[in-house]
């Protein structure tokens, strides 16, 4: 493990069991010479859910551990923790504390949405522990949670149902995992003339740059112009952004294009028919490790959603799968 191992927990819905995996995950570390800090993107731990109206499985910090939060969550705890550090204006949105809790010690986690706010978190972390690792219950709605920045694991929460729309979306959100990842040379050349803002770099096969731009690619008007005159040269295009419907439906018609993604959360598209799912070869500039599927199953029937091979699927929701599980 290195000295700065962080493992991210995302789910397919609100109700997908996110919660209810990250505290299993917790409950399995059983290093306690690793410092272990638990942070989240947006809120997480509410004793209630008031979309569908029921109680949530509550996030309970362990003794001597370490956390992140929101400041005003910290209200009504005084003496139950130690104050590490303190994040907050300018360079946060909120103030966040890293506290140590002195007992086990119910807790709301609120933490930054910015992925800037995320990567100084873990900066002072990384600098703070010796070794050190950080459970970050993430979303789908947050795609930078998949970068090789943030993450170096992470486990899917999938709620299945009957519902052909929420079948649709688990296997979107499955689909990308497949995907390869670019060789180590177009990787570099990428990162070297990636900037923070650049939306958008179109090349060829000798690394030439052809095209880069700083707007979102499915607003960018001079992005079609610009495949269309070098339609018929073999060319890569890498996108900093989402991949929704209506850049595919100007991406697909171009054969001879190879589709990078940063990361496999980017791929926001409802349907692919399979003959426009094979035109472009899509590949991954950031594979990060699936370590896990956990399953919340609304339905007995069996779904006909294929689950990556060789990953561990779990279903925590069975009681007589709570022993079979290893982590």
């Amino acid at each position: 493990m290195k000295k700065l191992h962080t493992i991210c927990f995302i789910g397919s819905d609100k109700n997908a069991g996110k919660t209810t995996a990250f505290n299993f995950v917790y409950a399995k570390l059983g290093k306690p010479q690793i410092n272990t800090v638990l942070l989240s993107i947006g809120v997480n731990g509410e004793d209630f859910d008031s979309l569908e109206n029921h109680i949530k499985p509550k996030i309970v910090v362990k003794k001597d551990d370490y956390f992140v939060t929101e400041q005003n969550r910290l209200k009504g705890l005084d003496g139950l923790f130690d104050v590490v550090k303190i994040f907050s204006p300018p360079n946060f949105k909120k103030i966040f504390v890293l506290s140590r809790a002195q007992g086990n010690l119910p807790i709301v986690l609120e933490g930054p949405n910015e992925k800037q706010e995320i990567l100084k978190i873990k900066e002072f972390i990384g600098n703070y522990f010796k070794e050190v690792s950080i459970l970050l219950d993430g979303s789908i709605d947050r795609q930078f949670i998949a970068s090789a920045e943030i993450s170096d694991e992470f486990y899917f929460s999938l709620l299945i149902t009957q519902r052909l729309e929420q079948i649709k979306k688990i296997k979107n959100l499955i689909r990308p995992l497949t995907y390869e990842v670019v060789s180590f040379k177009i990787k570099s050349f990428i990162q070297k003339n990636l900037n923070d803002l650049d939306k958008t770099i179109i090349f060829d096969e000798s690394l030439k740059i052809i095209y880069k731009s700083l707007e979102i690619s499915f607003l960018d008007k001079n992005l079609l112009p610009q495949l269309k005159e070098n339609a018929t040269k073999k060319i890569y295009i890498y996108l900093n952004g989402a991949l929704t419907n209506h850049l595919w439906e100007m991406l697909f018609p171009f054969k001879n294009l190879t589709l990078i993604l940063n990361s496999f959360t980017q791929e926001l598209i409802s349907n692919i028919p399979q003959y426009k799912e094979d035109t472009i070869k899509k590949l991954l500039l950031n594979k990060i490790k699936l370590s896990g599927i956990f399953l919340r199953e609304e339905t007995s029937k069996k779904s006909d959603i294929f689950l990556p091979e060789n990953v561990p699927v779990y279903n925590l929701f069975r009681e007589e799968a709570l022993d079979e599980v290893r982590i």
